[in-house]
């Protein structure tokens, strides 16, 4: 859950997508984030608006799978998780 890390931390609410649009992510509640990774045909639309628009049209819909446990001891993580770290600073250096 992003948005209790981001209350918990005081940290930046605002991204840019990757159509450079700018979204707070607690003042228009947004649940899930995908990774360019994550979207490939990102490039065929004009914006996230316009995909929801095209989405809704088309009647698509939406399943998860997969989902993991909220407790596990270790736990490998996948490639698109490593892509979306950009900023790393060594801590206690």
């Amino acid at each position: 859950p992003f948005d209790k890390f981001i209350r918990e931390n005081h940290g930046n609410t605002k991204v840019k997508d990757i159509y450079g649009n700018v979204h707070d992510i607690i003042e228009e509640d947004i649940q899930v984030i995908f990774t360019k990774s994550q979207f490939k045909m990102w490039k065929y639309y004009r914006d996230w608006d316009n995909y929801i628009e095209l989405f809704k049209k088309n009647n698509c819909q939406i399943g998860r799978c997969n989902e993991e446990e909220d407790n596990f001891v270790d736990k490998r993580i996948n490639y698109q998780m490593l892509q979306t770290l950009t900023d790393f600073t060594n801590v206690g250096s």
